[in-house]
């Protein structure tokens, strides 16, 4: 049986390298796959040299209006009139039908907390998204999580027939120097995502304002885009007020080899984020052995095993605590073990061959 992809909504680097490596998967497998490819996935996929043997490759419209329409009239009357299974690549679809299998990437619309501080216009288009999740999710035969986390939070809210937990994988990284020796005095930081206000950005600066009132000398790099001006300016204002300014660097977006350098450049990775799927950053540093230093939400320890230090996620002095701590114990955090463990744990392999496992089983029901 042929398995039919809706990559529309697939942009975002996480997405597009998960799609690719399960578009692959079907092609080294022998199994005949029909994509519906966002430009962004149909690029990645150009880039990146894909095999696409067994594969027939669509490339749906960039105007969001016109893909809409696309999904409805045009993908929707190719399923009806072929035989094969239906794998949206992203919850957020318009689709109107039933039984497909859906692999859900975005809890932020079922995050309690997301009206409290997201701008009037962010609040507004989860609003949107949540209904057509729940839609998509609930006439869906199967889900697939990334974590057990997401899964909890999502089925509060919508009845899922049935899910599975696959997480994302991790990429082997190559062409990245050694890191240099800690060094005790300084200690490089990074965070990695666009501007939002659960990505809890301001709590990791208030823990670097109490370090530098204790004389601890720490700099931050905060790479990623402006996902929310207001976000933005608020998280600028509070540099200002806290005398930050020489101490926090705002990279902006970056190509993904940029961002993999900088955190391989770096002492730890920082990752403060309120509400994830998943939280593929963490796999990227543990991908150049770069350390973690993570809010310790529901989804970390599945992620982490207890490899890494955590910290209360909106106690920013708990934070200070546990960065000041990090910087006397950085060779613990080092070990190469702990990275290979974990490289092991997220191996792609073994993971497209869950995704594998699931559909044979189900093309086994059904024949």
């Amino acid at each position: 049986m042929s398995i039919i992809i809706n990559g529309t909504r697939i942009r975002s680097g996480g997405g597009l390298i998960f799609a690719s490596k399960l578009i692959t998967s079907f092609q080294s497998k022998g199994r005949k796959a029909i994509v519906f490819a966002s430009d962004d996935l149909k690029n990645y996929l150009t880039k990146e040299k894909t095999n696409l043997s067994n594969i027939s490759l669509y490339k749906t419209p960039s105007s969001v209006l016109l893909n809409i329409l696309y999904e409805i009239f045009i993908i929707s009357v190719f399923v009806l009139f072929s035989k094969g299974r239906v794998l949206t690549l992203d919850a957020t679809t318009f689709l109107p039908l039933k039984k497909m299998w859906t692999v859900h990437q975005d809890i932020l619309p079922y995050f309690p907390g997301y009206s409290s501080g997201a701008s009037i216009k962010n609040r507004f288009r989860n609003k949107v998204i949540r209904w057509l999740q729940y839609n998509t999710l609930r006439r869906s035969q199967v889900v697939f999580f990334q974590s057990e986390y997401a899964r909890n939070i999502v089925q509060k809210s919508v009845p899922i027939s049935r899910s599975f937990i696959i997480p994302h994988g991790l990429n082997r990284v190559s062409g990245f120097s050694p890191k240099s020796k800690p060094n005790s005095k300084f200690l490089q930081l990074v965070c990695v995502s666009p501007l939002y206000y659960y990505k809890n950005y301001s709590t990791v600066l208030n823990a670097l304002y109490k370090l530098k009132k204790l004389g601890i000398k720490v700099n931050l790099r905060i790479v990623g885009g402006v996902g929310d001006k207001k976000e933005y300016e608020k998280l600028v204002s509070t540099c200002q007020n806290l005398g930050l300014f020489d101490d926090v660097e705002f990279m902006g977006h970056l190509e993904h080899r940029q961002v993999l350098r900088l955190i391989s450049e770096a002492d730890a990775l920082v990752f403060a984020s309120l509400c994830e799927t998943f939280g593929i950053t963490l796999l990227e540093a543990l991908s150049v052995d770069t350390p973690v230093i993570a809010a310790n939400i529901g989804y970390i320890n599945e992620i982490l095993l207890d490899h890494f230090p955590v910290f209360d996620a909106c106690d920013s002095t708990d934070l200070a605590r546990v960065i000041s701590a990090f910087l006397q114990q950085q060779s613990k955090y080092k070990k190469a073990e702990a990275f290979e463990i974990l490289r092991q744990r997220f191996d792609w392999s073994q993971i497209l061959d869950r995704y594998h496992e699931v559909i044979i089983e189900y093309d086994n029901q059904s024949s």
